[in-house]
């Protein structure tokens, strides 16, 4: 995603949510299992050393459909 996108969807929040919307424990909670869904750290933690994201086990439920 570029920079102008990226800021239009901080802007986006912003309006929404207010200027706390970094810190806010809802929002946060979203972002940390999107995150997590794309095989990144939570927020505040440091990623896995020597872990790649393929390397993971797919969830019971990803293997069983295939997807």
């Amino acid at each position: 995603m570029d920079e102008a996108r990226l800021s239009g969807i901080a802007a986006e929040i912003r309006e929404e949510v207010g200027e706390g919307w970094e810190s806010d424990p809802e929002l946060v909670e979203g972002r940390n299992a999107a995150r997590t869904e794309h095989g990144l750290p939570r927020l505040g933690e440091a990623p896995e050393r020597g872990q790649h994201r393929e390397s993971r086990r797919r969830p019971w439920y990803r293997r069983l459909l295939g997807r």
